[in-house]
Order: structure tokens, then C-alpha cells, then sequence
């Protein structure tokens, strides 16, 4: 990782990199290795993460703190659960997992966008209200069926004509629309 991070040619891009590395690497190692339970496999997926936010550079600088780390988790979780399904060790991550992995992260560090987030965030409950009515009744009933009623991926994977794997993707977008929502309704 050293290397890549040395041939970035611009002097400030390779600092900003290698501050994001320091300060991110134990939060990624933690999250990997809880999907991979191997030192080895979790080195190597934080590699593969840090090659993908080399490469979107021009984005993730433009991250608030929050949005940033939620950047960095997404990043390490989806790269990690994408090696362990190529390399049919998809047995260690159940279809829950992610969901799980990311609400962790809302209760451990507070940084992910998420429904939890909208109350750590301390917005008022007037702004998640006029919010939620913004959002299509499609992502409502999502939103009611994962938090309130806390169905499965399954479960509403077949009440919404989804496949289970897409429900993770399509809740962490919602809430991430949420949160802009409510963000954009402040100014």
C-alpha cells in the first residue's frame, strides 16, 4: 500500500491519502476482518478499498466527516463481501450481515447516515417528518418494513419483488437520500 500511495504525484493528494489511511485503517481492519475472520484476507481488502478511493479521489475529498467515513465502511464491507462471494466463501457472510455491519457502525462511531443517525444528528423531528414525506412510497414502505416492523432482507425481498442481496443496497440508499433530504430542507 506504501507504493501506491507514493506514486500519487500531486504532494497534497498523497498527504490527504495517507491521513485518510492512518486515521481510517483501524476502523476498515475491524470491519473486514469481523467479515473474514483472516488477518491476511483483511490486509489485502483494505489494499483493494484504498485502490477504490484512490481512484474516486476527486469525490471522497469533497466528503464531509461523516459522509466520509460512511464512504470508508461502505467501501471495506462491500469489497470484502464481494471477495468472499468470488472466492465461494460466501458461507462466512450471511445475507443480514451488511445491515447489521451498518448499524453497528451508527451505535459504535455515530458516522454512518442512517434512520439512527437522523436522531444522533439531533434533527428535529419536524424535519425527518417533512423528509419522509418527500420520499416516494416505494422508500417508505422500505423503511417501515426494515425499522419498524424489523423484517429480514428476505422478507422484504418478496413483499417489494426484490432479490434479497439488492434490499441492503437500496435501504443504505434511501437513508443516505433521507439524510440529504433532511440536510437540504436545513439550509
Amino acid at each position: 500500500m506504501i507504493a501506491i500511495i507514493s506514486a500519487i504525484e500531486d504532494d497534497d493528494e498523497r498527504l490527504t491519502v495517507e491521513r485518510w489511511y492512518r486515521r481510517y485503517y483501524g476502523l476498515m481492519f475491524d470491519k473486514a476482518f469481523a467479515l473474514s475472520n483472516d488477518e491476511n484476507i483483511t490486509r489485502d481488502m483494505i489494499n483493494e478499498a484504498f485502490i477504490r478511493i484512490i481512484n474516486n479521489y476527486d469525490k471522497v475529498v469533497t466528503l464531509n466527516k461523516f459522509r466520509m467515513a460512511t464512504y470508508f465502511v461502505s467501501t471495506i464491507n462491500s469489497v470484502t463481501i464481494d471477495y468472499l462471494r468470488k472466492t465461494g466463501r460466501e458461507d462466512l457472510v450471511e445475507a443480514d450481515d451488511y445491515e447489521k455491519f451498518l448499524k453497528k457502525s451508527v451505535i459504535e462511531e455515530r458516522k454512518f447516515c442512517s434512520l439512527e443517525d437522523v436522531s444522533i444528528r439531533n434533527y428535529q423531528l419536524s424535519q425527518v417528518i417533512d423528509a419522509i414525506d418527500e420520499l416516494t412510497d416505494k422508500e417508505k414502505l422500505l423503511l417501515i418494513d426494515k425499522f419498524y416492523f424489523e423484517k429480514s432482507n428476505r422478507e422484504i425481498a418478496s413483499t417489494m419483488d426484490m432479490k434479497e442481496n439488492q434490499v441492503h443496497v437500496y435501504v443504505k440508499r434511501v437513508c443516505e437520500k433521507l439524510c440529504n433530504i433532511v440536510d437540504e430542507n436545513k439550509k
